[in-house]
């Protein structure tokens, strides 16, 4: 990858610098590491091209960006969440998709759309969307 793309590399080496980083901290935080380790994914996920423009990317099959490879509003796929929710769908396990969306809101509240819609993607994966 390096020598097709230096850039690309970069970004991806930071972006697992980082993952590492947060994980080996002598108490890390659950909520820095669960951010830190979707960020990587979305990297691993389009490592070439999303500095400049690249195309769309989905986690877990969902579509998180629009054909740019820019993040879609987070609030925008929460309210997919919360859609799907009042529309009966149910997850084998309730509580991992609860936490799943207290992640993704709290990256939105930080303006963190990747990670927030990273969060998003995974809650609809489990309650059958995808």
């Amino acid at each position: 990858m390096r020598p097709k793309d230096p850039t690309a590399w970069g970004q991806v080496d930071d972006t697992f610098d980082a993952a590492l980083s947060a994980m080996h901290k002598d108490k890390p935080e659950v909520a820095s590491v669960a951010a830190t380790r979707a960020n990587l994914q979305l990297e691993m996920a389009v490592p070439f091209g999303r500095a400049g423009g690249g195309g769309p990317v989905k986690v877990e099959g969902i579509l998180v960006t629009d054909q740019t490879g820019h993040a879609l509003p987070c609030e925008a796929m929460l309210q997919q969440v919360e859609d799907k929710q009042a529309g009966g769908a149910v997850a084998a396990d309730p509580a991992a998709v609860e936490d799943l969306v207290a992640k993704a809101t709290e990256r939105c509240k930080a303006d963190d759309d990747r990670n927030s819609d990273a969060f998003s993607a995974k809650a609809l994966k489990a309650l059958g969307q995808g």
